[in-house]
């Protein structure tokens, strides 16, 4: 998340607990957001998908906040995501799904076991 921009970043309750409808608080551009993550076993239909993110859209609400922040393990068509960003259109919506994580983390991947080879190597020839 600090990579798209968003700071402060507050997890509630990272392994369970009452949240007040929000797994993190962070801010972007200057406005409050909330953090709702999704990421149950397997793919889960559209409609499960939405239910949930309409759960997690009343914690904007809730908290005084102005956009969520919706992370999930699950595949997320253009189109449904049109849908999920158009259901309450005061609020701003920023999705990272499945694909959009994998693209954007596979740098920071490849750095940090570039790093650990070198620390692997600089070590052995010490």
């Amino acid at each position: 998340m600090a990579n798209e921009g968003f700071r402060n970043i507050d997890p509630s309750h990272p392994l369970g607990g009452k949240d007040g409808l929000k797994d993190m608080i962070l801010t972007n551009g200057g406005k409050k957001w909330v953090g709702a993550v999704y990421f149950p076993r397997g793919q889960k239909t559209f409609k499960e998908i939405k239910d949930k993110f309409i759960h997690d859209l009343e914690g904007v609400c809730a908290n005084g906040a102005g956009g969520i922040a919706f992370v999930t393990n699950q595949e997320i068509r253009l189109s449904e995501r049109k849908v999920l960003t158009e259901i309450n259109k005061n609020i701003d919506v920023n999705i990272y799904y499945l694909d959009i994580i994998i693209m954007r983390n596979e740098v920071l991947v490849i750095y940090y076991w570039t790093y650990i080879i070198y620390r692997i190597l600089a070590h052995k020839l010490i």
